[in-house]
């Protein structure tokens, strides 16, 4: 297999190459370095990104046809509409709440090949190979595969061994989303896919676009920032409201990411991601303030909750602008509401240009006045969710692995310090027996320390008088000379 990095931290590297760890100098390491060194590991992790997983409806990948065997091979490939440098590979796995052991990956490949076709007719090159060997499951987290770099035109995920899926235990490949890092510019985004499985009908919550619409199932849940209230209007806020960012200076606009707003903590959620979001969403770029030369970004409908989600990210063909308007031409109608009427919020609005969100602290304009004193303007643009700071995607994507792996760690490590307790348990158990057998033994030996003395003493005893008794038998025996000698022999 190929040497494929997946993930450091803080030195530690961990390394997949022909199975082995590349981490070699650990033995030559002092007590205090590695003391320190697992100190800073501690400290980086606490800075991680947590878990946070969607819940109520939304889209959730793609799956290819099932089969009564592990050894078919299936593939999805994602076609670059122009070759495109890339260096980092993500497989984000399509979830699954196991009733035994909570959360898990469904179907994701046991062993896969990443290929990719370069331009200039080169012909393919596989970028990374994986096998059973490197346990790619059970997982929640994403897989990052770092490659390259290397110019593509398109990447194909060919798995040579499948998995089974939960419900029907069946062999198919399941994905939620992969992911094509240049830089932090996921190119992967939007683009054409293929699959090898012919399509079949998967309803509204499975296509093979879904691969690269930029949904995933977890929450963009920072460790670090303070807490943002989305920004949310009032009912009734006609036809057509609009905001209007101001970039500071002109600016070439490659993307844009679209928040939407905070759903409930509840269980079950009492909002779903669709609320406050356009039906007809406008995104237009200007390069003064009256939009005399618009030029429309992006003109979507969301008709449904499938087409909205907790990031709705979007490519925008290259456009140099300073102000960008978002006209909500068909805004959302809060039903539940006492007087029904329409309303238009965001968590947060970025701007990408470079690979950079430039709408970062820019100042935001409206014709309207939010639903309640908690909720301001400045919240679209602060840089931070309910949750916190709004992370680079690959930079999230690059730390939930890593809070993974120190999860299995730490459960590794529990497991270990069980395992050496049940030891020390038998062997406390064993030592009690020991003890208990010993402590016997010293007690019979004393016993019969005592018996052996007092026969010793019974003995000495008794045969000094049997002596006394041989000698006065002795002269009992003697002839009757002096009558009275004998007399006093048997006194």
């Amino acid at each position: 297999m190929a040497a494929i990095a997946v993930g450091t931290l803080a030195g530690l590297s961990v390394v997949l190459a022909d199975g082995a760890n590349a981490e070699t100098d650990l033995g030559t390491q002092t007590l205090e370095a590695l003391e320190q060194r697992v100190a800073e590991i501690d400290s980086e992790l606490n800075s991680l990104a947590s878990f946070s997983l969607q819940s109520g409806v939304g889209r959730v990948g793609y799956r290819s046809a099932p089969h009564d065997a592990a050894d078919v091979t299936e593939w999805i490939a994602v076609d670059l509409d122009q070759p495109r440098r890339i260096d980092q590979i993500v497989l984000v796995p399509a979830l699954w709440r196991d009733t035994q052991t909570g959360f898990r990956s469904d179907a994701f490949p046991a062993a896969f090949r990443a290929i990719a076709e370069t331009p200039g007719g080169r012909g393919p090159v596989v970028l990374a190979s994986f096998d059973e060997g490197d346990a790619l499951t059970p997982r929640i987290a994403p897989l990052v595969v770092d490659v390259g770099p290397v110019e593509v035109s398109s990447v194909k995920i060919e798995a040579t061994r499948l998995s089974s899926r939960a419900w029907d235990g069946r062999f198919l490949l399941q994905l939620a989303e992969i992911l094509l890092f240049d830089g932090r510019e996921n190119v992967a985004l939007q683009q054409s896919v293929r699959q090898s499985s012919p399509e079949h009908d998967e309803g509204e919550a499975r296509h093979k676009d879904y691969m690269v619409d930029g949904f995933l199932p977890y929450l963009m849940d920072a460790a670090e920032g303070a807490q943002s209230v989305a920004f949310v209007s009032g009912v009734g806020i006609g036809d057509q409201p609009r905001l209007i960012l101001e970039l500071g200076e002109s600016a070439t606009i490659e993307g844009l990411h679209l928040h939407t707003v905070d759903v409930s903590d509840t269980v079950p959620q009492a909002t779903s991601t669709e609320f406050a979001m356009p039906r007809h969403l406008r995104v237009e770029v200007a390069d003064d303030a009256a939009f005399s030369n618009a030029v429309t970004l992006l003109d979507e409908r969301f008709p449904t909750i499938y087409e909205t989600g907790p990031i709705v990210a979007r490519r925008v063909p290259a456009t140099r602008g300073r102000f960008v308007r978002l006209t909500a031409l068909e805004p959302f109608i809060n039903e539940y509401s006492q007087i029904p009427g329409s309303q238009m919020g965001f968590a947060e609005i970025e701007i990408f240009a470079a690979g950079h969100n430039i709408a970062l602290g820019r100042p935001v304009t409206a014709a309207f006045t939010p639903d309640s004193p908690d909720r301001s303007l400045a919240a679209l643009t602060d840089g931070r969710n309910l949750y916190g700071h709004i992370l680079p995607t690959r930079e999230w994507m690059g730390q939930l692995p890593l809070v993974q792996a120190e999860l299995n760690t730490r459960y590794a490590r529990q497991q270990a310090n069980l395992e050496r307790l049940r030891w020390w348990v038998s062997v406390l158990a064993v030592g009690i027996v020991i003890v208990f057998l010993i402590d016997r033994i010293l007690r019979l030996r004393e016993v019969a320390l005592v018996k052996q003395r007092l026969a010793a003493d019974l003995h000495d005893e008794l045969g000094a008088s049997i002596h006394t008794i041989g000698l006065l038998s002795d002269l009992a025996a003697d002839p009757m000379a002096d009558p009275a000698e004998c007399e006093e022999l048997h006194r």
